[in-house]
């Protein structure tokens, strides 16, 4: 992160390519605040042929002190690519936190 990011911000991490089944989401972070949370999930990229789900890999309840959060949520297979997006919550984060998160997936091709 580069500058201050306040409540309900979304922070992009990266692009899922379409044909990847994420068997699991790690997020490591530098303290940001003791009531302040961060949501992570998808939205499409480049395309809106479905809808977007801010949590889905890690409820808003992910608290931002120094530490790291495991997915557990489903596989997913995405047959397009997606933008995954941090959301801040609770308040803003206190000053700029490093942020990481580790996607482990397979590729399996899409048509």
């Amino acid at each position: 992160i580069k500058q201050a990011a306040a409540n309900g911000d979304k922070l992009y991490l990266g692009v899922i390519d379409a044909g990847v089944v994420v068997t699991d989401v790690k997020l490591t972070f530098d303290a940001g605040g003791a009531n302040t949370t961060l949501a992570l999930g998808y939205e499409p990229y480049n395309h809106a042929d479905f809808a977007a789900s801010a949590n889905y890999f890690l409820p808003a309840t992910s608290s931002v002190n120094a530490g790291a959060a495991r997915s557990n949520a489903h596989p997913i297979e995405f047959t397009k690519p997606v933008a995954l997006v941090a959301v801040v919550g609770g308040g803003n984060l206190v000053g700029t936190p490093r942020i990481t998160a580790v996607v482990t997936g397979n590729g399996v091709g899409y048509k």
